[in-house]
């Protein structure tokens, strides 16, 4: 499974969304007592170090026990010393099927670019206006197509992708007998193309569309 890198908000929020997106992408729920969890990091450590990568590698190419898969947790990654981001960006390239690695950052800047790279990452705004806090955001859909448009690369396929999806919609609208919530949806997305037209800042549409849409 490809690995995910939590931040823009602070350690709390950080682990609350992680939690969510393993129950949505794993099915865990408890966290407690799962040996099929495996956490690294916290409030009580000051540094990551290398033994606990390695140690961490040894672990996760055990098959999973009593779920379909593992998830590894590594609560303030920015604390991981240089050797052990380093060890740990070997994992990165290559994460066997059966394990979800997740990563929280306060402090990405601390964190090897290389490290970045090889994950998805999804920024968590604060509580009040985060847009992955619905219940539909949860669903495989919703972090699908959130996870889709973190790979957009510009205007222009943004508004590609945007188009394709208004394609979809638009086959929905006529075959359900223009149900009321693809019709908004259909809305919604003509409303964020008009937005990359105006040249509004790509992130802004592509969010603008993901909380009114997802």
């Amino acid at each position: 499974m490809i690995s995910t890198l939590f931040t823009g908000s602070t350690g709390h929020e950080l682990k609350a969304a992680a939690y969510e997106y393993a129950r949505s992408k794993a099915q865990i729920s408890r966290w407690e007592n799962n040996v099929d969890v495996i956490v690294i990091g916290g409030e009580d450590q000051t540094a990551i170090k290398i033994e606990q990568i390695r140690q961490l590698k040894d672990e996760i190419f055990i098959l999973p026990i009593q779920h379909e898969h593992k998830v590894c947790l590594i609560e303030q990654a920015d604390l991981m010393t240089l050797p052990a981001q380093n060890a740990l960006l070997k994992v990165l390239e290559e994460p066997p099927e059966h394990v979800l690695i997740m990563l929280l950052s306060e402090r990405v800047q601390f964190l090897l670019p290389t490290i970045q790279s090889r994950c998805s990452v999804i920024r968590v705004s604060s509580r009040s206006e985060n847009m992955v806090e619905s219940d539909a955001f949860w669903t495989r859909e919703g972090i699908d197509q959130y996870l889709e448009i973190q790979k957009l690369k510009g205007r222009a396929e943004a508004q590609q992708w945007l188009t394709d999806r208004l394609g979809n919609l638009h086959r929905n609208w006529i075959e359900s007998s223009a149900d009321m919530q693809t019709e908004e949806r259909v809305r919604a997305s003509l409303h964020a193309l008009k937005l990359l037209e105006r040249n509004v800042n790509v992130s802004l549409a592509m969010d603008w569309w993901i909380r009114h849409v997802v």
